[in-house]
């Protein structure tokens, strides 16, 4: 391939972007450029049509084009189906065609088209496309190898990822290591110690700045309650922690130390983390110094509504720090109570269990929350000292950032599904997150059933019962034409930030076709983490300190994985990939 160089200032900078009249030796050669290309840029490739000459087989033109390139069919068991999938493709024209040069005994790029009309994925996504992933023959025999010494998937992939910088650069996903092992017997990977605490702290604070903890001593100078929140947890807080649950419920280790959690939801629904605490007792003090703490680190700022159970010195110091937030008890902690003292009566068929779980419908989006918490937290070892629980804590929050990057890279490569065309319903699904539309949507297709039984007007506001068929209960829903405002007595809105489908049938009736800006929050659309957020020293907090160089890194790691894969296949290589490595050492 002829690389084009710029030299600006003693720089080189190789310019991978196609164009007409590029010349590759092989097809594979292009395939990879093309690839390349595809990495930077944010898109994965497929190799599409081709054509061939017959007396010697010669690929003599070759399309490679955007893996959206094309739309999905639909067919009649399609439609059949009760799940269906969300759209990959969306008729991307974006390709790069080679022929081949009788004359120079070349590949050059005949035609290209480099413009997409799709979101195209962020950086840390690159190695989740399918052209990105790849198992090499030298993986393979590792894979194999920790396959064959009983070594979980889950953890291999893991001790994988950490062997060349980051699950990123391995080249491949865990679907595809369970692919290629074909379900084979696995057993837990157990991994060592890591430093004491305060090593663990400090370690945490060179590495970002922004890490804030905190230890509360006793009168003999012993430490007694321990609290911390790293840069991500706080970002999160300042974006996420409108509502917020607390828990104290789940014990830690040998020492039967309470892990106490300020968790909640970010704009996927998914479970954040706001910062944790050991606490060594669970007096009012303990919480008061605690919750004080909390809010030190997140620059004060207060949550609307807080979730506990019912532990009176946390209610006492709840009241004590942040008197203006909204303290509610949950469901999921009541129903545990609830089990040990009247379990026999919850268990039976009876009126008594319907109506104690009619008690409690406004609660449901904090059950999902606590629901998906506990089981979370039961992938601890309770037998943990507090040495180990350090590594394995950060080993779990390092998992679930990763799920969040998985959803974040789904967000942009599965379109969700419009089911009715609508102004409304697409403004919907360009605005919010997967999980949010999906909601709205379900409100949307309600709201198609709904109509108006009564209505009325008083001084400028309409008050409208609304019904939905199939379904007994009215709602009554209020529209001020003064303020364009509408309120339902189901209280949706205020309980999961999105509009019913009594309100969504009262903004068709004053013909409004788009969902007003008031009523789209922020917080659950696509870019609600698009903005800054300042550390408790004021300064704008960088998750990762070390972007350049981690930028290196990950550029470099993929690179020399296939390097190191070719040149174990054969001892020449090997010898020679060996000399070179301690040259550059040397150097």
């Amino acid at each position: 391939m002829e690389e084009i160089i710029n030299n600006n200032d003693q720089t080189l900078v190789i310019d991978h972007t196609p164009k007409l009249g590029l010349e590759f030796d092989y097809e594979q050669e292009a395939y990879d450029f093309y690839n390349e290309y595809g990495r930077n840029y944010g898109f994965s490739i497929r190799r599409e049509w081709y054509n061939k000459r017959k007396v010697d087989g010669l690929v003599t033109s070759r399309k490679f084009v955007c893996c959206k390139e094309g739309l999905q069919a639909q067919c009649e068991r399609d439609r059949q189906k009760r799940y269906e999938r969300a759209e990959t493709r969306t008729g991307c024209k974006a390709h790069m065609i080679i022929r081949h040069d009788k004359e120079k005994q070349k590949y050059c790029i005949h035609s290209i088209e480099l413009n997409h009309n799709h979101a195209l994925h962020i950086p840390q996504c690159a190695h989740m496309m399918p052209s990105q992933r790849k198992i090499s023959k030298a993986q393979a025999l590792e894979i194999d190898l920790a396959d064959d010494s009983g070594i979980q998937l889950k953890d291999s992939y893991e001790f994988m990822g950490r062997q060349v910088g980051g699950k990123d650069a391995l080249g491949y996903t865990k679907q595809d290591q369970k692919n290629y092992l074909h379900n084979k017997r696995q057993r837990e990977l157990k991994y060592g110690e890591a430093g004491s605490l305060l090593r663990y702290f400090q370690k945490q604070n060179r590495e970002n700045p922004s890490f804030y903890n905190a230890v509360q001593l006793d009168a003999a100078e012993q430490i007694t309650n321990i609290f911390w929140a790293d840069a991500q947890m706080i970002v999160d807080y300042n974006l996420f922690g409108d509502i917020v649950s607390f828990d104290t419920t789940y014990r830690t280790n040998k020492e039967y130390r309470p892990l106490a959690m300020f968790v909640g939801f970010n704009h996927h629904r998914e479970t954040a983390i706001f910062g944790a605490a050991l606490l060594y007792d669970e007096t009012i003090e303990s919480f008061k110094w605690l919750f004080e703490t909390f809010f030190e680190a997140m620059s004060s700022k207060k949550p609307k509504t807080i979730f506990t159970d019912q532990d009176p010195a946390m209610a006492k110091a709840i009241s004590m720090v942040m008197p203006s937030t909204y303290h509610r008890l949950c469901k999921w902690h009541l129903m545990q109570n609830a089990m040990k003292h009247v379990g026999h009566l919850l268990r039976g068929e009876g009126g008594f269990r319907i109506d104690f779980s009619a008690c409690f419908k406004i609660y449901e989006e904090e059950e999902v929350l606590f629901s998906a918490w506990d089981s979370m937290l039961h992938k601890y070892n309770s037998d943990y000292d507090i040495v180990k629980f350090f590594t394995h804590f950060e080993r779990l929050l390092n998992a679930k950032r990763y799920k969040e990057l998985q959803v974040e890279y789904n967000l942009r490569q599965k379109l969700p599904k419009v089911k009715i065309a609508s102004p409304m319903l697409v403004q919907a699904a360009n605005t919010y997150t997967s999980q949010l539309f999906l909601k709205f949507q379900k409100q949307y297709e309600e709201f198609q059933g709904a109509f108006v039984k009564e209505r009325g007007e008083r001084d400028l506001s309409h008050e409208y019962v609304v019904s939905i068929y199939g379904k007994p209960k009215d709602r009554r829903v209020i529209w001020n034409s003064l303020e364009n405002n509408v309120s339902c007595s189901c209280r949706k809105f205020e309980r999961c930030e999105i509009l019913c489908s009594h309100a969504l049938k009262i903004l068709d009736v004053m013909d409004i076709k788009v969902l007003p800006e008031k009523y789209i929050l922020k917080r659950w659309t696509k870019e609600a983490k698009n903005e800054s957020v300042q550390d408790f020293n004021g300064h704008d907090i960088i998750t990762d300190t070390n972007l350049e160089v981690t930028t290196r890194y990950k550029s470099l790691c993929p690179l020399y994985v296939k390097l190191i894969s070719r040149a174990a296949e054969c001892e020449e290589a090997y010898m020679l990939t060996l000399e070179n490595y301690k040259e550059i050492i040397r150097s």
